[in-house]
């Protein structure tokens, strides 16, 4: 898990991505992590897309996924 997390945050600065984004990540037959893609503009759909799928398995409110893009988006502007 930690390699996996390690990869994706590499992956994340490699492709200068800002506040969200979504890397697909698999693991081959010997369990080892690849990339597959990455997706800057992921859906925010709280009934449907991954972003908040993956934030609810996390125990994220849909509102503190929100809450935590936005507050990325006014660090970065400093507002």
């Amino acid at each position: 898990k930690n390699k996996i997390n390690e990869m994706c945050l590499n992956i994340f600065n490699i492709f200068s991505c800002r506040d969200i984004c979504r890397i697909d990540i698999k693991c081959n037959e010997k369990d080892e992590p690849y990339f597959l893609e990455l997706n800057p503009l992921p859906g925010l759909s709280n009934r449907y897309s991954d972003l908040p799928i993956m934030a609810f398995k996390m125990k994220w409110t849909y509102k503190k996924l929100i809450q935590t893009i936005l507050n990325s988006v006014r660090k970065r502007y400093n507002f």
